[in-house]
């Protein structure tokens, strides 16, 4: 998958303009004043070798032991799928086509209503479009409660939703691993997206009614730092270098099966055949 390190590398000349031209003629326009990835400009390493596979012998963090790795196979009966859950990426999508289609038990954001984020023991929550966990694995204090239930030794939900990456280990041990998947998509695509949701999503509750008044250059400025490289790696504050994107390349290299929106039929089915996910009815074959 070379369109993977482009999700880290901001490299705005090997994408098919979108359909807004002008308006990702400008985002291009201003790539000598914002970095997408984030990366220092500082750093000595040329520009051109961000696009490359990390050194071998690239380290990761600890504590991601607890993720098994994409090729260490079978899969385990105590190991638990983890969607990464990137924004504007399918996401959504993905908790519609795991849960009405699939039949699959997972956790998100709805294990967080009604009050189920003080519930003292782990529960299924039947809904007309599926059935998900009392849990919430969308905000930290959520993972903290699913840690504290017993979420991963409970083998309860088959698949885990979270936005995080190094905070979600909580979770694991090492014989009751996670195993990372995710939908990638083009970072230009994702951003100009990301800025049109956040304008609009009212209900959000961390919307900022700012964000409507600004427009998109001044969005990317404030926004466009790579997301994806701090969450993999943890370093949410100060500068990223060189040394966070090889980090962050290892961490999808190893521990992430990995589908692309723009071949999310194909991605479907890689994940299907990887997790051994079967459509349980004839109705259920309309999803695809």
């Amino acid at each position: 998958f070379s369109n993977t390190y482009r999700a880290f590398n901001g490299n705005l000349d090997s994408f098919s303009p979108p359909s807004n031209n002008s308006m990702l003629s400008r985002l291009a326009s201003i790539r000598a004043e914002i970095s997408l990835s984030g990366i220092n400009p500082s750093d000595t390493v040329s520009m051109q070798g961000i696009a490359l596979a990390p050194p071998v012998g690239t380290r990761l963090p600890p504590a991601l032991d607890v993720f098994a790795n994409v090729d260490d196979l079978p899969i385990e009966l105590m190991d638990t799928a983890v969607f990464w859950h990137i924004p504007r990426s399918a996401g959504t999508t993905m908790k519609h086509v795991l849960a009405t289609c699939l039949g699959r038990v997972i956790t998100t954001e709805m294990g967080g209503t009604a009050g189920h984020n003080l519930d003292e023991r782990l529960d299924v929550i039947k809904q007309p479009h599926g059935m998900f966990l009392n849990v919430d694995t969308t905000t930290k204090n959520g993972l903290k409660h699913a840690n504290d239930l017993g979420l991963a030794q409970s083998k309860m939900a088959d698949v885990v939703f979270t936005p995080y990456v190094q905070e979600a280990a909580i979770l694991f041990q090492k014989k009751h691993r996670g195993r990372f998947f995710t939908i990638v998509r083009n970072p230009v695509d994702r951003l100009v997206s990301l800025y049109y949701y956040k304008r609009l999503a009212t209900w959000e509750p961390n919307y900022n009614p700012l964000i409507a008044e600004q427009t998109l250059e001044d969005f990317v400025v404030t926004s466009g730092e790579n997301w994806m490289v701090r969450t993999l790696t943890g370093c949410m504050t100060g500068p990223l270098q060189i040394k966070h994107l090889n980090a962050a390349k290892e961490i999808f290299r190893t521990k992430f099966l990995i589908g692309l929106l723009e071949a999310k039929t194909e991605s479907l089915r890689r994940f299907e055949e990887f997790f051994g996910w079967k459509f349980p009815s004839p109705v259920s074959q309309t999803c695809k």
